[in-house]
């Protein structure tokens, strides 16, 4: 065979090629842009999951609420991505989403959820949470999650953040709250912190009628410290319910009242 017609011949394989090649992406372009997203698959991720903020079926139905579009009837090409995205990001239990289409036009919607550290309950009683970043969460009869609770002489919050100047306090209950939960026991023991008018700051566990009075938070990790090693130590003797204060304001000591039935 002539090597200009080999050639020729090649050339015209390899066109034919390209251009199969070419309608086909042209065609799947075409069938994406015509095609409705029939799924809407919503993941939510959680630090904890036993504090849930909100559910999947909740985060989709407040996006379809503002946008007032059913997701499952509009074209892929018609959906504004950064639209949901940023309805998505403006619920204050939730810290970021990411909004996208897969390869079988599923509209995905991933979100996390803001994880949150304590509750306020403030002199007026507002309640709100504050999450592990220190912004705002509004309280809601709707989720409950299972983090202490700080009550007392607490002044309102300035803004949706702890870290402005004037919210210095609860800069203090930050700093506490990650104290305690640094350690599983003291985690797992600790249920409220009070704060009283003179700026005192008194412990409530989960398990006994104790009160555990840290005063001001100065060597805060020591008074921890001992709070563990007399719960671990000193408690097995005398069993529970036994004290009405578990007292570690003096450095060095546990200084423990007696209900007066015990003394």
């Amino acid at each position: 065979m002539n090597k200009n017609v080999k050639g020729l011949i090649i050339i015209s394989v390899h066109l034919l090629i390209l251009m199969g090649v070419g309608m086909a992406w042209m065609w799947s372009i075409r069938e994406q842009r015509v095609s409705k997203s029939n799924k809407v698959q919503v993941n939510i991720l959680r630090s904890n999951n036993e504090n849930i903020l909100i559910t999947e079926q909740e985060l989709l139905t407040h996006i379809s609420q503002i946008l007032k579009k059913d997701f499952r009837k509009v074209r892929v090409s018609s959906l504004n991505l950064k639209n949901i995205e940023s309805v998505a990001k403006s619920l204050p239990v939730i810290a970021s989403a990411e909004v996208f289409i897969d390869a079988n036009n599923t509209l995905n919607v991933q979100a996390i959820q803001r994880d949150p550290l304590f509750r306020i309950v403030d002199h007026n009683g507002e309640q709100f949470y504050i999450d592990s970043e220190g912004n705002k969460i509004p309280y809601s009869k709707n989720y409950s999650a299972r983090v202490p609770v700080v009550t007392g002489n607490i002044p309102s919050l300035a803004g949706n953040t702890i870290w402005r100047k004037e919210n210095q306090i609860f800069h203090s209950i930050f700093g506490i709250v990650k104290s305690i939960n640094d350690d599983p026991f003291t985690k797992s023991l600790i249920e409220q912190i009070n704060i009283d008018d003179l700026g005192q700051y008194s412990l409530v566990p989960k398990v006994g009628n104790e009160k555990i009075v840290l005063g001001k938070l100065n060597n805060l990790q020591d008074k921890l410290s001992r709070l563990k090693f007399f719960y671990q130590e000193g408690l097995r003797y005398e069993g529970w319910n036994v004290y009405e204060t578990i007292d570690l304001k003096n450095d060095n000591q546990v200084v423990c009242k007696k209900y007066e039935s015990e003394t």
